[in-house]
């Protein structure tokens, strides 16, 4: 059993193909011989509302106070929950410019989370060969991947709403490629995809496929 004063780790990552568009976000929490990894997507969302769930998500797991230590490879998580939020809350969450703060639910659930736990907070640059960030992030792709079959039946997509600007990329997901082609239409986001699994292997993610 883990020593009660021992750190939690939490690794959190977002995805979003487009932006707004399709996303994932995916967590990792390590407690002394124990590691859970949990992911969850969203159809329309940005890569900042992805990146606040999945440190959102990871923080409701637990059911009592601990130490933890959580990295991201997000500014916009960090700095916002470490010293903008202050700045927020003072200004009736509105921002230095008098905007209302994006996301403000969010950090409202977040914060909430964050005052019944010690945590420092780590970031890291995204990409950068870190074990545990590289999990992350392939947890919340995979989570796109595997959610998306009410998107999946788009054979008409040109007959039925007209022109389309595509974005093609591929993603490893249990030593198989897959390439997604995404439809969107100006001002509305993604309202489409077709889906193709290509039987091989290949190493590394993301990778960019040619149309």
């Amino acid at each position: 059993m883990a020593d009660k004063n021992e750190i939690l780790n939490i690794y959190t990552d977002g995805a979003c193909k487009g932006n707004p568009g399709i996303g994932g976000w995916g967590a990792i929490l390590e407690y002394g011989n124990t590691k859970k990894e949990i992911k969850g997507y969203s159809i329309n969302t940005t890569n900042n509302i992805m990146e606040l769930t999945a440190v959102i998500k990871a923080l409701e797991c637990l059911n009592r106070k601990c130490k933890i230590v959580i990295t991201t490879d997000s500014n916009y998580v960090k700095n916002g929950i470490t010293d903008w939020i202050k700045s927020w809350k003072n200004n009736g969450w509105k921002t230095a410019k008098k905007s209302p703060v994006k996301n403000k639910d969010l950090w409202i659930k977040l914060d909430s989370l964050v005052a019944n736990h010690d945590i420092d907070w780590k970031w890291i640059k995204g990409h950068s060969g870190h074990p545990q960030n590289e999990r992350a992030d392939e947890l919340a792709n995979e989570a796109i991947i595997l959610n998306l079959e009410s998107y999946l039946n788009l054979d008409n997509h040109d007959k039925k709403y007209g022109s389309f600007r595509e974005s093609t990329f591929g993603l490893d997901l249990n030593r198989r490629a897959y390439k997604i082609r995404f439809f969107y239409k100006p001002n509305n986001g993604i309202i489409g995809l077709k889906f193709n699994i290509f039987n091989f292997n290949y190493s590394g993610i993301p990778v960019k496929f040619n149309k």
